[in-house]
């Protein structure tokens, strides 16, 4: 949390308005995103399966993304 107030202080309004940092009070996700979209790990109804899905498509693609943000490094 100290760290979060840190760079908080460095965001602008509208970003601090649209990050949410909910710890380990996971309750505090319920009234923004519906049951549909949180993984069973968080209370919801999405299948721990599929965040393993998501990640093998990364893992499959992370060289691409690498060479696609390349240009990030060098700023």
């Amino acid at each position: 949390m100290t760290i979060y107030s840190l760079y908080q202080s460095f965001m602008s309004k509208k970003m601090q308005g649209r990050v949410l940092l909910c710890g380990h009070d996971l309750e505090m996700l319920k009234p923004f995103f519906d049951n549909k979209y949180l993984p069973e790990d968080f209370g919801g109804i999405v299948p721990t399966s599929n965040a393993q899905k998501i990640t093998e498509k990364i893992k499959k693609a992370s060289k691409q993304i690498e060479k696609d943000f390349e240009y990030l490094s060098k700023v």
